[in-house]
């Protein structure tokens, strides 16, 4: 159990206006109790409105004036860590890909970094002001351009529509030529709101595997879609894919939909 720590925190109400991306954004959930964690850092009541930007809180504290150690912090997050694994939320845990604590307080890392993830997390988890998010909120324009076929390469989804609670899509690389293709498990989603594209936010965080595709062969890629965390829609959708060809980068992409 750590220590108690006595810490006042000041009272705001500062309205934010926030972007939405069109029909992803998160699903609102009805209340519900969760075990409490034993720790006077994480405020009792809702102190700060939750439309308070962590821009604006970071004013409370201005960086280098936290009135806590590093070891408070670590286990603060350890703290947080628990409460989430004991609410037992797969929508959230799945929607967090970093967390870790920082000298002025801890952050999370969110796939969906919008006002309607971060209240869902604060309601379930923790209302603490200390508590910082980053991520995408999904409003973000597409700006990749690629190809499905340059020099003997080509790609093409494995089905050209998978549905709209697919987990995956999967994606195949042809080789055509006479000597091996080099690429990653990175890849970029986007998906298009009112003939605009947009990126579609996903785990940012890959292990670096190196990949040849040999001579007149094919190699299969997946994609997840992150249904329970998207509300994705039926429309069109576009997967790139960078890779080299005899030394020259290239943006192969593909087309799909959602239905």
């Amino acid at each position: 159990m750590m220590t108690v720590m006595n810490a006042k925190f000041l009272s705001l109400l500062v309205p934010c206006l926030l972007l939405s991306a069109c029909a992803h954004r998160a699903k609102t959930e009805p209340r519900e109790s969760v075990p409490a964690v034993d720790s006077t850092i994480m405020v009792k009541a809702d102190t700060l409105s939750r439309t308070v930007p962590d821009s604006v809180l970071s004013l409370i504290y201005p960086q280098g004036s936290y009135p806590y150690s590093s070891e408070a912090m670590s286990a603060f997050m350890d703290s947080l860590r628990a409460r989430l694994k004991a609410v037992g939320d797969p929508r959230l845990t799945d929607n967090i890909v970093t967390s870790g604590a920082r000298a002025d307080g801890v952050e999370f890392g969110l796939i969906m970094n919008t006002e309607e993830w971060r209240a869902l997390f604060r309601r379930k988890v923790s209302d603490s002001p200390l508590i910082r998010f980053t991520g995408s909120d999904g409003t973000e324009p597409c700006t990749l351009v690629g190809t499905d076929d340059t020099l003997g390469v080509w790609i093409v989804p494995e089905r050209p529509a998978f549905p709209c609670s697919a987990e995956e899509a999967t994606f195949i690389i042809y080789n055509d030529r006479d000597d091996e293709v080099e690429t990653g498990l990175s890849y970029t989603l986007a998906y298009e709101c009112d003939g605009r594209w947009y990126v579609l936010p996903i785990n940012p965080n890959f292990f670096s595997l190196g990949i040849s595709i040999l001579p007149q062969d094919s190699y299969t890629f997946t994609a997840s879609l992150y249904p329970n965390i998207h509300p994705n829609s039926p429309g069109r959708y576009r997967f790139f894919k960078k890779v080299e060809i005899d030394g020259q980068e290239v943006t192969l992409m593909a087309d799909f939909r959602l239905e």
